[in-house]
């Protein structure tokens, strides 16, 4: 039975000089033939994200191991939404980028299925947040142009998570009818307790940006009318690690991450 392994917040960009080849061979000994690597996001920046994950894909394939992953909301800086997702989509990467994948056979027993994701500000109030993210100057969609009043950004991104949590939604139920087990790869915590950092829940501050309810809702909704199946989330984005329970059947598990220091986190048995 393969192993699942989880990485996320890789932010390769970060790395200095010839580390992403030396990165890469590291991961490559770890994650071995036959088994599978899920990355949430956060892979890159906009203009190279792709790139990046071509190498990748195509590292793994010549290994004979398994390459899936979304991306987070770094990976569309210095460009637009609209123009990485068609980069990805004309770069050969539709084995790989979940969104475009749809349902991923593990096993017999056991599917993937994934999309980026986006926080929403409903777990706390993104209006009175001190937290002025990056992303509201440097992703063309929400940024001063796009997006000059505050009213506007907070329109665009429950648009963008509600894109999502849709999504999940609606493939998960079709992926439940045939599956016990569905892992789930999401870039934003979809609940309150998943959604930490050294060791704690986010505060008022960072929890708008650090959460999406509408994912977890989607996610609670999936487990309540598939009684019985198995649901295991992997999302990324606070750097911080945890797991929780917040629905009988589902499990989150938040990846751990840090600056210049990649690594690849959590594995699991594929039953």
């Amino acid at each position: 039975m393969p192993l699942l392994f989880h990485a996320t917040d890789l932010h390769l960009n970060f790395l200095p000089g010839n580390y992403n080849k030396i990165f890469l061979a590291e991961v490559l000994d770890k994650v071995k033939p036959g088994n599978i690597l899920v990355v949430t996001g956060d892979i890159a920046e906009g203009p190279t994200v792709a790139e990046h994950m071509l190498v990748w894909q195509n590292a793994f394939e010549a290994q004979g191991s398994k390459l899936y992953f979304v991306c987070g909301n770094h990976d569309y800086y210095r460009s637009s939404i609209e123009s990485v997702r068609d980069r990805l989509k004309n770069c050969s990467l539709n084995s790989s980028w979940l969104p475009t994948v749809g349902i991923v056979k593990l096993s017999d027993n056991t599917a993937l299925i994934g999309h980026d994701g986006w926080y929403d500000g409903q777990y706390d109030n993104w209006f009175t947040s001190k937290v002025d993210m990056t992303d509201y100057y440097i992703i063309s969609e929400l940024g001063p142009n796009q997006c000059p009043v505050r009213q506007m950004k907070y329109d665009k991104i429950n648009e963008l998570a509600q894109e999502s949590a849709d999504y999940i939604y609606s493939t998960g139920t079709e992926a439940l009818k045939t599956y016990g087990t569905l892992y789930i790869a999401i870039h934003i915590p979809p609940f309150r307790e998943a959604a930490v950092h050294q060791g704690k829940p986010s505060d008022k501050d960072w929890m708008p940006h650090f959460s999406s309810k509408r994912m977890g809702d989607a996610i609670r909704k999936l487990a309540q009318e598939n009684p019985g199946k198995e649901i295991v989330v992997l999302c990324g984005h606070t750097h911080g690690e945890g797991v929780c329970h917040p629905e009988p059947g589902v499990v989150c598990y938040t990846g751990k991450a840090e600056y210049r220091y990649p690594r690849v986190g959590n594995s699991f048995l594929v039953k």
